[in-house]
């Protein structure tokens, strides 16, 4: 028999029924499939994407004669194709007689499924897309090859067969039948962090992101349907009718919201994820069946354990998992989350391979970890990071934690008195060890007499305790025997009231559904606003929205950064007030004043660990650590100025992993009074695009401004040299800049990240674009660099020199700086504008020193 709350796993189509807490969502998707041939769904982990397919939109797309067809592709092991043939064949839609071999346009083509005699279209649910990129980094064929079969279907494209088969047939009837498109609807379900990467796909798949739809966790009155209604159902289940009490269901559901902004991502704290509510809910499902409770069994807070309880089933999950590794591996999981994850008994976020290095795990550990929902990942920064999913399971992860420390200090303790032990009675002659025995046997009657005293003592005070106990219940009965008849005169006045309450909790709901509405498409805007550096006309539309009364902390984190730009921009007294609006919004104490740079900082760390790292991300340059070494520099295929191949040794250094962002050199811009770059009207001026219309020297000065921002000495530049300082911010030289793009030490590709030219589109923006894209959105390179090829020209630091290579080829030298003088400046890299040839990783251009050009920026290196 089935159990009315599937527990961590998605909700299939035969439990459509116990499905609840998603009317609106059912039927806006629903809406959406019905009238879109594509429809991408998106949300965070653990929102319930697959369960709203399977269980919530699925039925009724069956009523429509659409049925849906899951299709998963996370077996590596054997080709796309085939588990397409199996997905669909499995399903019985296909005719017996059909080939293993065919593309997704032609197994769509012979879709067959007609219960009732009624003829259903597909209707193809891609459940969990993200996986055809982490799952297949390593097979980029295959990965490319579903995304043209993918392409073919949604662009009406038949595979080149069907189009032979066509041309080969003198039946114009059957032609056209044969070059028909199949009727098919396409839903995309995708992590919202992996979102970008349909993006990339925009251009094969015009269609793609046309219309997208974003599932949120469940509120507090989706989750109280979800709770409440399952075990009200009538039929065959292992359960029998119960309910939950007023006071259990305010419980449950405090416990299950993410509370805590700095670990939850920043949503709301009356937000739920479906599947720890689903979790908790099996567990007191699966304890009414093995207490035999009768129908009718109302769950009270003691039934479960009150708070307490709640947490010890989260234990009890968290030690099921564990239980899923050998005791070796266990301890290494148990300190993973229990020393690396947390911090103050909080949840933080670490990096990928910080965590498998200090802990001794391999990936498949940490996928583990996540498919059991106790681990959530985000792609960061050319990397993933994990946190603990759920402040639920804190409590059981820092009682296992203190358990291991104890065994542990009680092992070390036993241990050290062991070796003690050995020590005395080298030490201690026989005669000694007697006596004092002797004399501790004399001590120990005395306190044992002392104790059997007190022991007397306590028993008679326990007696005159128990009999105050007796007449104190006899006095709370007859108490509560009054307050039973009390209650009976109040419940009618009770009743009246009642109704009045429901019309006006229904009228606030209401009104505070339609704010939050307004509050997420200001939001929106206000985000917009950012993208295009309009600080003042975000900081409105955000003021505007806290005045709906609603979100508020949403809104906070949103004014955050307007409130980080007001410090870095040292418009210090604004930034003081801003800091007021912040805190109450945030509902966090104010930590202090704000009068220059480093108070400005320490109150943004203060109210935000979080959100002020997000926001050095953005607004400084992430730089990368690139080992010095041997290198061998230039091209013997390219062009004259590109020869010879000759060879240098560099020195350590840093690299910013992206190309200078309008939003960076904005800041710069802002804070200095320096004159904003010319920004293109509609293109490529978004923020976080790379910033353009730079001159050599523009980009020299936001170093040394960079330089004072850290508190680092900036290097001293001469027309004739570059006198380095210890970690001062700078331009790379040309050398430093042709070793990164190559793979550092020992590597030299053709392309910053590749050598093959059909895969040079995954790693560089070129070939005519018609703009700037998006810095670091592309693969980056072997040394975590993004973007070396194309988007923009990037300045060096060495003046240009035609035949400077053969002068290096002569004289081999470590850290070249370029020529002693020149009238041209060095640019690497290609662009947005030019071909592949440009992108190469030994292309060289010159340009003058005071060029501004749209395709021209620059990044920064460091000295280390």
């Amino acid at each position: 028999m089935k159990h009315r709350y599937p527990g961590i796993h998605s909700f299939t189509a035969d439990e459509q029924g116990q499905f609840f807490g998603r009317e609106r969502e059912k039927k806006e998707l629903f809406r959406l499939i019905s009238l879109h041939e594509v429809v991408v769904v998106f949300g965070k982990s653990g929102t319930g994407k697959t369960s709203l397919m399977q269980a919530g939109v699925g039925p009724l797309l069956s009523e429509r004669r659409m049925q849906p067809l899951k299709i998963r592709l996370n077996n590596t092991q054997q080709s796309i194709s085939r588990q397409l043939y199996e997905q669909f064949n499995d399903g019985e839609y296909l005719p017996y007689n059909a080939p293993d071999d065919l593309r997704l346009w032609e197994y769509c083509k012979l879709f067959e499924y007609a219960p009732g005699g009624e003829r259903h279209s597909p209707v193809l649910l891609l459940d969990q897309f993200e996986e055809l990129f982490t799952l297949y980094h390593d097979k980029p064929e295959a990965r490319q090859d579903f995304i043209g079969q993918l392409a073919e279907l949604l662009n009406h494209k038949p595979p080149a067969r069907v189009q032979e088969a066509a041309q080969q047939t003198a039946d114009e009837n059957e032609r056209r039948r044969l070059l028909a498109p199949p009727e098919v609807n396409v839903v995309i379900s995708i992590r919202s962090d992996f979102l970008f990467l349909l993006d990339r796909l925009s251009g094969r798949i015009p269609s793609i992101l046309r219309c997208r739809y974003e599932l949120q966790a469940l509120d507090e009155e989706n989750t109280r349907e979800a709770i409440t209604r399952p075990p009200a159902l009538p039929g065959a289940f292992a359960s029998p009718l119960f309910s939950y009490s007023d006071a259990a269901l305010e419980q449950m559901i405090d416990s299950l919201v993410n509370a805590d902004e700095e670990t939850a991502g920043g949503n709301s704290e009356r937000e739920v994820e479906p599947f720890v509510a689903q979790m908790l809910c099996r567990f007191i499902e699966q304890k009414i069946i093995d207490e035999q409770r009768p129908v009718g069994f109302v769950v009270t807070p003691d039934f479960y354990g009150r708070r307490a309880g709640i947490q010890d089933i989260g234990k009890q999950y968290f030690e099921g998992v564990l239980d899923k590794f050998d005791a070796d591996k266990r301890v290494r999981v148990e300190r993973l989350l229990g020393d690396y994850l947390l911090s103050n008994d909080r949840r933080i976020i670490q990096e990928r391979h910080y965590l498998l290095e200090k802990c001794g795990l391999a990936e498949p550990d940490l996928a583990l970890l996540c498919s059991y929902r106790l681990l959530r990942e985000e792609p960061r920064s050319g990397s993933f990071y994990y946190e603990i999913s759920h402040d639920t399971l804190v409590g059981p992860i820092v009682e296992v934690r203190e358990a291991r420390e104890l065994a542990d200090a009680a092992a070390r303790i036993a241990k050290e008195k062991a070796d003690a032990d050995r020590k005395r009675k080298r030490a201690l002659v026989t005669a000694f060890i007697a006596g004092v025995l002797i004399l501790v046997a004399a001590v120990s009657l005395v306190f044992a007499a002392l104790k059997a005293k007190e022991v007397a003592e306590a028993e008679e005070k326990i007696s005159v305790t128990q009999l105050h106990l007796k007449e104190a219940e006899a006095y709370a009965e007859l108490k509560s025997n009054k307050a039973s008849a009390d209650s009976l005169l109040a419940e009618k006045k009770t009743q009246e009231a009642d109704s009045l309450t429901i019309e006006a909790l229904r009228l606030k709901t209401e009104a505070e559904k339609m704010a939050a509405l307004a509050v997420h498409a200001r939001l929106k805007e206000a985000r917009e606003q950012v993208l295009l550096l309009d600080y003042p006309a975000a900081d409105r539309t955000l003021i505007g929205a806290a005045a709906l009364g609603v979100m508020q902390k949403e809104i906070g984190l949103a004014q955050y950064e307007i409130l980080y730009w007001l410090v870095e921009t040292e418009n210090y007294p604004k930034a003081d007030l801003m800091a007021n609006r912040v805190c109450r919004l945030l509902r966090k104490p104010r930590p202090g004043a704000i009068s220059n740079l480093k108070t400005g900082r320490e109150l943004l760390k203060q109210l935000s660990p979080v959100e002020y790292n997000k926001m050095r991300e953005r607004y400084y340059p992430t730089m990368i650590f690139i080992p010095g070494g041997p290198a061998v520099l230039g091209s013997e295929e390219g062009e004259e100025n590109e020869k010879p191949l000759h060879s240098v040794t560099l020195s350590d250094f840093k690299l910013a992993r992206t190309e200078t962002t309008w939003w960076q050199y904005f800041l710069y811009c802002k804070a200095t009074g320096a004159k904003i770059p010319e920004k293109p009207a509609g293109w490529g001026g978004e923020g976080d695009n790379p910033v353009i219309n730079v001159s050599w020297g523009d980009a020299v000065a936001y170093t040394r401004w960079l330089n004072g921002q850290e508190g680092l000495e900036s290097p001293i530049i001469r027309s004739d040299s570059l006198n380095r300082a210890p970690k001062g911010f700078r331009l790379p030289t040309e050398a430093e800049w042709e070793y990164a793009a190559g793979g550092g030490a020992g590597k030299r590709t053709k392309y910053a990240g590749t050598d093959d030219d059909e895969r040079l589109a995954e790693y560089a923006w070129f070939g005519g674009r018609g703009r700037t894209q998006t810095a670091g959105a592309l693969k980056p390179n072997a040394l975590g660099l993004c973007d070396m090829s194309g988007n923009v020209w990037e300045w060096c630091w060495d003046w240009y020199g035609e035949d400077y290579y053969r002068q290096l080829f002569d004289a081999p030298q470590k850290d070249p700086a370029g020529p002693v003088v020149g009238k041209f400046r060095v640019c690497r890299g290609g662009s947005w504008v030019r071909n592949d040839y440009s992108c190469r990783s030994a292309s060289r251009v010159s340009y003058s020193p005071s060029i501004r050009g749209s395709n021209v920026g620059f990044r920064v290196a460091q000295d280390k």
